[in-house]
């Protein structure tokens, strides 16, 4: 409530600079749609705009130059899109075909070490951390579960740069059901076809049974990076700005 009340009497005012910290991350999101828009107002109007945020969808739409401190120390100053794209890499861990997962930080408080390591696998069992559009793709867990797993379930939730929610692989989305684990072993997520633009992603696991879904989760734990190609039989790249996820089509006139 105080951040509200300051906020709304800061933008009233008018100032020629407005420095605003983290206020997205309080209140209802008709609140923070109001405060999208006021901010906007006041840029437009030629007055600053100074957002000290860790929400990069905001920093994209509000924001035309980013200055990124670390420990203290500023670490880049530029234009925006490049300033986001350094804060997701300096931010995330491992981009690797297997990474050890034991001790990972990105582990969620509390929760028990279940999964021990991913990897990437192409249709032809190569594990690789760089995949085209259209290949196959293989997401493999090494799962070491100190109790008995019944009815287990794992999850996938794929984010792109702006930690956006692009696709969510899980067994609760499967008709598969897998046996009971109790012991070492690797459960394997296939998907036959890869169908996001290129760019890098970032994949939070999770791990667990149908009574307790999250024994196990980890965020943004490791990064998946799609490379171009020409996916639609054009003749031309994939552009990026298109969207996420490719659809084929096709088009006839009558």
């Amino acid at each position: 409530m105080y951040v509200r009340l300051a906020f709304a009497v800061a933008a009233h005012l008018e100032p020629e600079i407005l420095v605003v910290d983290e206020v997205l991350a309080v209140g209802d999101s008709r609140f923070q749609r109001k405060c999208l828009g006021k901010m906007g107002d006041v840029a437009r109007a030629g007055r600053t705009v100074l957002v000290v945020s860790h929400n990069m969808a905001a920093i994209e739409n509000l924001c035309t130059t980013v200055l990124a401190l670390k420990q203290g120390r500023i670490q880049y100053f530029g234009s925006a899109n490049e300033g986001i794209r350094l804060y997701f890499a300096e931010g995330t861990s491992a981009k690797a075909a297997q990474t050890d997962l034991t001790h990972h930080p990105s582990r969620r408080e509390g929760c028990i070490p279940l999964i021990k390591a991913v990897r990437f696998l192409d249709a032809d069992g190569n594990a690789k951390d760089c995949f085209q559009p259209g290949e196959a793709i293989q997401f493999q867990f090494d799962i070491n579960s100190p109790i008995p797993l019944h009815d287990p379930t794992f999850g996938i939730g794929v984010h792109d740069g702006m930690n956006i929610r692009i696709f969510t692989l899980a067994t609760y989305l499967s008709s598969d059901h897998l046996q009971t684990i109790t012991g070492p072993c690797t459960v394997t997520c296939s998907v036959s076809t890869v169908a996001l633009a290129p760019g890098r992603y970032f994949l939070s696991l999770s791990a667990g049974t149908s009574s307790n879904t999250l024994l196990d989760a980890l965020d943004n734990a490791v990064s998946l990076d799609i490379e171009g190609n020409d996916y639609f039989g054009s003749g031309k790249q994939i552009d990026p700005r298109l969207g996420k996820v490719l659809v084929r089509s096709s088009w006839r006139t009558e």
